[in-house]
């Protein structure tokens, strides 16, 4: 962010600047994936609470490293603290908005029964073709309906997705 240093923040300030931080690996806000989940007070400084998709995620560093770059430069001198919590996050955790986003490019995410539609075509008679995709976080599927081939987003609090 290069936004101005505010001389005394609020929350709701620091709030904003967080909740424009992105994924490093999908450009969708950290809030929409609803891994940016709450900002609170720590003592003299704040605590940054995020649900990773998974705990092992490759991209908490660079989350982390957006993160607090953000805050120091809203918050400068502020004890800004993370709070990974674990095995919380689930994909009703993602807004309307993310939903829309990683659909338009190529993402599915699970419905409340653990049902997937091709982003594409809206196709349910999809098919999982890998364990595992480009990322720990994607699986890779298969639409005969359309030909496309796209990625569930799946972290470990996601429900095994039934392709019909």
């Amino acid at each position: 962010m290069t936004g101005a240093v505010i001389d005394h923040p609020t929350s709701d300030q620091v709030w904003a600047a967080l909740s424009r931080v992105t994924d490093p690996e999908i450009q969708i806000s950290l809030l929409d994936l609803g891994v940016l989940h709450a900002l609170e007070p720590a003592g003299q400084g704040l605590r940054i609470v995020l649900f990773p998709t998974r705990l092992g995620c490759p991209g908490r560093l660079e989350m982390s490293r957006r993160l607090l770059a953000v805050a120091e430069a809203v918050a400068p001198g502020q004890p800004i603290e993370l709070d990974w919590r674990a095995g919380v996050w689930t994909p009703a955790l993602i807004t309307t908005d993310g939903r829309r986003q990683l659909a338009e490019v190529g993402y599915a995410v699970p419905d409340a029964y653990g049902r997937i539609g091709c982003p594409y075509c809206g196709s349910t008679r999809v098919r999982r073709v890998a364990a595992f995709g480009a990322s720990v976080c994607a699986r890779p599927f298969h639409c005969p309906a359309c030909g496309s081939a796209f990625d569930q987003l799946a972290g470990a609090g996601c429900p095994k997705a039934s392709a019909r």
